[in-house]
């Protein structure tokens, strides 16, 4: 507590991510869904999104996937 107090600011940064990850456990619980279904459901979620990223590195040249190095 000394630590964020001597900052003089509040730790945004690590309640962002407390209330974030606390969020998505309550809206998990009370969705009453089986872990496999809500894994695929979220996994199904975020692929068109991790795709799209993926696809803007490999344009931009900084993906490693499929880029190796010559002997």
């Amino acid at each position: 507590m000394e630590l964020v107090i001597g900052y003089g600011r509040p730790p945004w940064i690590a309640l962002t991510l407390t209330f974030s990850f606390g969020t998505y456990g309550l809206l998990k619980k009370l969705a009453k869904v089986p872990a496999v279904e809500s894994m695929s459901v979220e996994t199904g979620f975020l692929f068109l999104p991790a795709l799209t990223y993926l696809a803007f590195l490999q344009t931009q040249g900084t993906a490693a996937f499929g880029h190796t190095r010559g002997p």
